[in-house]
């Protein structure tokens, strides 16, 4: 690497662009048999190197080889974000550069994957960079046509992998990241079951990572999960989760006048399933209900929620199957 590659990485030469490309290739297989830490930050120094366009020897297909084969460099067992720390501000701008300079979907899904696996495994040290990258998302996301729907499952796992590498910091990104949660749950959108495995995890992950008090368009968006609690098992189940959590986080929210009694009915549904663990999942959720209502209402609160239950013919349907 330090006697070869890094002299060879900066020949001028008309047929350099033809070994450079090489090199990117040969670091990404070689990088998992054996380059020492040590040696590690010159493998990142050359892929910033092949990934400048002010270098005429690095033609689009030299840059782009090397962003393609960078995700096999952050995808090693032995990289650490520590290091790569140096390197990640120009290495990010350059990724971003490529891609809104080239038109190929598939290219540039590819290079959206090397983010992903970058953001994900450098973790928290990812932190000072997550404005850059936050600009550069719903930009990109609002550029894809409406039958681009694999960018937009992409720019949702990079959200995702960025909210749950900056845990509580990423709650920043909160108005980034509502509209585009917004988008990919609406029912109405022929993007919708394209996105909802993917909408559903970063839902998730953004509540996860969240402190109460949950901002006002956090908590009005568990109206685009009630519906969800119908599809699916899978769906369903993640679906589930965060109504708990939701019911867990902002009691407040879930039990005012107009989610109280819609998050009721779209619970009850989910005792006529045909999973056990659903209905028990279901059952817990409005437990936690009954008791949230009780701690803050009394039993003023306790009545107005056992009232709803009645209404809504919850009551008659769990006595019935006992």
């Amino acid at each position: 690497i330090t006697t070869s590659l890094v002299k060879d990485a900066q020949l001028q030469d008309t047929m350099a662009k033809l070994l450079r490309r090489r090199i990117s290739i040969l670091l990404s297989q070689w990088i998992s048999v054996k380059v020492s830490r040590q040696n590690r930050p010159t493998v990142y120094d050359i892929f910033r190197h092949l990934m400048n366009p002010a270098d005429r020897y690095n033609d689009e297909v030299v840059r782009i080889t090397a962003a393609r084969q960078l995700k096999l460099i952050a995808d090693d067992f032995e990289f650490i974000g520590e290091d790569f720390l140096p390197y990640a501000g120009d290495t990010f701008n350059l990724l971003i550069g490529l891609i809104e300079e080239i038109n190929l979907d598939e290219t540039k899904l590819a290079i959206l994957e090397t983010i992903r696996s970058i953001v994900n495994r450098m973790e928290e040290h990812v932190s000072p960079f997550g404005d850059a990258i936050m600009t550069t998302l719903p930009k990109l996301w609002e550029s894809a046509e409406a039958e681009e729907y694999m960018i937009k499952q992409s720019v949702l796992a990079i959200t995702n992998a960025l909210v749950n590498s900056m845990k509580k910091d990423s709650q920043r990104y909160q108005s980034f990241i509502i509209p585009l949660l917004r988008e990919a749950m609406n029912p109405d959108s022929p993007l919708h079951l394209h996105l909802i495995e993917e909408s559903i995890e970063l839902f998730g992950s953004v509540l996860t990572q969240s402190v109460p008090p949950l901002s006002t368009e956090l908590a009005q968006l568990v109206e685009l999960l009630l519906p969800l609690l119908e599809y699916d098992s899978n769906v369903a189940k993640n679906a589930l989760d965060i109504v708990k959590s939701y019911v867990l986080l902002s009691p407040e929210a879930m039990l005012a006048d107009h989610l109280r009694r819609p998050t009721l009915v779209a619970l009850a549904k989910t005792m006529e399933t045909n999973s056990r663990e659903q209905v028990k999942d279901g059952a817990r959720c409005i437990e936690f209900m009954i008791l949230a209502a009780a701690e803050m209402g009394g039993s003023q609160g306790l009545t107005v929620i056992v009232q709803d239950m009645l209404e809504i013919g919850f009551m008659r349907h769990i006595m019935e199957e006992l």
